[in-house]
């Protein structure tokens, strides 16, 4: 079955590939559509650059730590969830994955 469908829809491709590049037959007539002018467009807007002092950053913190949500349905960080970097890192990413 899946020999015969194949079969099928190659042969349907390459009959749609050479109806496509035949050229028209003689004496019939095709259409010629007039190129129209070119319509004008509006200046493109130029880029000014502006110069400022160096990058600051700021430490935001709302200085409260979150507590374990029970209705989470995540499990908690545990010793036995994988770790990379200092015990004592000033910023943590969690991250949780499903591949399936």
């Amino acid at each position: 079955m899946k020999k015969t469908t194949l079969s099928i829809l190659v042969v349907l491709a390459i009959g749609a590939l050479i109806a496509a590049c035949q050229t028209a037959a003689p004496g019939s007539q095709t259409a010629t559509i007039a190129p129209e002018a070119p319509a004008t467009l509006p200046p493109l807007p130029t880029a000014e650059e502006v110069r400022s002092g160096p990058a600051q950053c700021s430490v935001v913190s709302s200085g409260i730590a979150p507590a374990p949500d029970p209705n989470s349905p995540f499990e908690t960080v545990n010793e036995l969830d994988w770790k990379h970097g200092p015990e004592d890192a000033l910023i943590t990413f969690i991250e949780y994955g499903d591949f399936q």
